[in-house]
């Protein structure tokens, strides 16, 4: 049987709340998934989640 894929959609990562640090906490248990997000400001959004594959339709 092979590994699920995973991937994670969050409405936007603009700012940094608690919805933030939950996805963090997903993403210790799968860190190879993907964020698929509508909005995006890097600067604005932790380290943990900058390092990860973020896909965005800017």
């Amino acid at each position: 049987m092979r590994p699920p894929k995973i991937a994670f959609v969050h409405d936007y990562l603009f700012n940094y709340g608690g919805a933030e640090k939950v996805l963090e906490a997903m993403l210790e248990l799968y860190p190879e998934s993907p964020i698929y997000t509508s909005m995006y400001e890097p600067s604005r959004i932790s380290d943990v989640i900058n390092r990860q594959k973020i896909i965005c339709p800017q």
